[in-house]
């Protein structure tokens, strides 16, 4: 069934109201539509309306493009208000910058936003936001009202990107946009293709939680007690406890040489140690099993990036002998491989959601070659430098299995492809490569605590913004 001619639809344009000729025509047709319920009484009256649309109609229209109506976002705006006074805050809606993605990808360069590939985007929807806000604001100002009382401007204006696009956008000495691939584009292209962007990373002392929620019956391993003095032996306990913040250790090893270790500092234990410095002396001691331990630095915050063995990452907690983290280095792949891996991100959500009863089509445009073009790239990203220097994870890992990736469907390919991607997010994630006879959670990002023997350990502290950072911090000489 066909519910609409599109070239009817285009003879007819962008001209409202419709002519009294389509009215006439298709009115009883609509009326048996609204009968049934299968459009909205507003709607009917919206398509044999014969009435020009109002100037304080079109005004409202335009505002609805310009004005955020979110508290949250209109709170922000508040604020900053009161701290810029000489300044005007400008909106700028989520939809129409994602609009103009779309236009920038249809005529000039690939402005695909690939969240699954790195954080960068963040950065590059501020910049567009800023574009865009720019274009409404100079084409609309501040009063569409007032801006609408021009009749030559009422019968011509447009708030499709598409279109405003096309035109010089300027008010005064104030110039938004300038058409032409010499024009505004050039400036847009120059900035979305940088890829120097500052990526920040928070580090905080948690606080709060100081174990997991379930109490674990006896015998389930290191328990700490549900009460001072309660046996865990009897009564079990729990598991998980928090990290609040990690402490740089020297302390005698085995043979009595000098060692550093990278230790944790429970939650539970941080206002005892605040109050008396000699419990943190004692749980290095008591639980952890140091020999003279001395506290060479007194804070690590979790979050805090470090450099060990030439890999910079987050630290994010501790396991056994091991620091817990995830990268903080950005994947950059070329445009047309982040536009590729787009896809293949959507055919998974399709994927999950039919719980893997379903098969790539033309549509998708995803095909076995390609797959293995892109399974070829992302193993040689880890003979690299700095990601040759990541840990749990190397070329020869992936290289050894390229052959029974091959030998998948491309569908299970691009299954092991959205496992590959993890290894390389800025989160503490593992793949699953069981589909090339892998591990099941491969490159779960561990470094060893003891960093005596690592071939650099730098501890980085970067301010709020990123974009001071103090004297970094060598762990194996301070």
């Amino acid at each position: 069934m066909v519910l609409v001619n599109y070239r009817v639809n285009r003879e007819k344009s962008d001209v409202y109201p419709l002519s009294p000729e389509i009215r006439n025509r298709q009115r009883n047709f609509w009326q048996v539509l609204l009968k049934r319920g299968l459009i909205s009484k507003k709607k009917f009256d919206r398509l044999t309306r014969s009435e020009e649309l109002s100037i304080d109609e079109l005004a409202g229209f335009i505002n609805r493009q310009l004005v955020e109506t979110r508290q949250s976002t209109k709170a922000v705006g508040q604020i900053l208000a009161l701290e810029c006074p000489d300044s005007r805050v400008v909106y700028s809606k989520a939809g129409n910058v994602s609009d103009f993605r779309d236009y920038l990808t249809r005529n000039h360069f690939s402005c695909v936003k690939c969240r699954d590939m790195n954080d960068l985007h963040h950065a590059k929807d501020a910049y567009l936001n800023i574009v865009v806000g720019n274009i409404f604001d100079t084409q609309f100002t501040a009063n569409p009202y007032a801006w609408l009382k021009d009749q030559d401007r009422r019968f011509k204006y447009t708030v499709r990107l598409e279109v405003l696009c096309r035109r010089n956008i300027s008010r005064g000495d104030r110039i938004a946009w300038e058409p032409g691939e010499d024009g505004t584009i050039k400036t847009v292209k120059k900035f979305m293709g940088r890829n120097n962007i500052q990526v920040t990373n928070m580090a905080l002392e948690k606080k709060g939680e100081i174990f997991g929620a379930t109490i674990e019956k006896a015998g389930s391993g290191k328990l700490m007690p549900i009460k001072k003095n309660l046996s865990t032996e009897k009564y079990g306990g729990y598991t998980g406890q928090s990290t609040a913040y990690f402490v740089l250790v020297e302390s005698e090893g085995k043979k009595g040489e000098l060692m550093r270790t990278i230790e944790a500092v429970p939650v539970h234990l941080v206002n005892r140690i605040k109050a008396d410095a000699n419990i943190l002396t004692e749980h290095l001691q008591a639980v952890l099993g140091l020999v003279n331990p001395r506290v060479i630095l007194d804070k690590i915050l979790l979050g805090s990036c470090l450099v060990i063995k030439d890999f910079p990452f987050y630290i994010t907690g501790t396991t056994g002998e091991k620091l817990l983290g995830k990268p903080a280095v950005q994947l950059i792949l070329d445009s047309q491989w982040e536009l590729y891996l787009k896809k293949i991100g959507r055919f998974l959500e399709k994927y999950k959601a039919y719980r893997g009863n379903i098969a790539i089509t033309p549509h998708d445009e995803i095909d076995a070659a390609n797959n293995l073009t892109l399974y070829d790239i992302l193993a040689g990203k880890l003979k690299e430098p700095v990601y040759v220097n990541r840990p749990a994870i190397s070329y020869e890992a992936l290289a050894e299995k390229r052959d029974i990736f091959g030998s998948l469907s491309p569908e299970q390919q691009c299954v092991v492809l959205g496992e590959i991607i993890k290894l390389f997010q800025v989160k503490p994630l593992s793949a699953d490569l069981s589909l090339i006879s892998g591990a099941g959670r491969a490159g779960i990002f561990t470094v060893f605590k003891k960093i005596t023997n690592a071939k650099s350990a730098i501890l980085h502290n970067y301010s709020v913004t990123g974009l001071f950072e103090q004297q970094p911090i060598d762990l194996q000489t301070i």
